[in-house]
């Protein structure tokens, strides 16, 4: 059966997820049959729907908004809000190196983030 959503673009894929974007949302699917194979992946599986699951019930300024999360058989699917900018791995590589204002930045932003994730009760790096 093929769950990609209508009128949508691939995105990108891995080894555990295909990512479509539609409109203002990315669909990212998991396959879970590809993650029972691999218990590394499927652990981080768990913990990222376990965080998934604690974002959608609230809204933070520095975390990507989970805007539905669901599953039909083997797939997994999150709908996140789309972020227009880079993933900030390719913005630091496209950059080559940061302005050490421009560096501190985007810390802080981070560590927003990150604060977030801890009044959650979610004390986690995901790289």
């Amino acid at each position: 059966m093929n769950r990609r959503p209508p009128r949508s673009t691939q995105s990108r894929s891995s080894a555990a997820s295909d990512v479509y974007k539609r409109q203002d949302v990315v669909v990212r699917e998991y396959d879970t049959k590809k993650l029972f194979n691999d218990q590394v992946l499927y652990n981080l599986l768990k913990r990222d729907l376990e965080v998934i699951r604690k974002v959608m019930k609230n809204k933070f300024d520095h975390l990507v908004n989970v805007v539905d999360y669901f599953e039909n058989g083997n797939m997994i699917s999150v709908v996140m809000e789309y972020c227009e900018e880079a993933p900030l791995s390719s913005y630091i590589q496209s950059k080559g190196q940061l302005s050490e204002v421009e560096a501190y930045e985007i810390f802080c932003q981070l560590i927003k983030g990150y604060q977030s994730l801890e009044i959650l009760g979610l004390s986690l790096i995901h790289i």
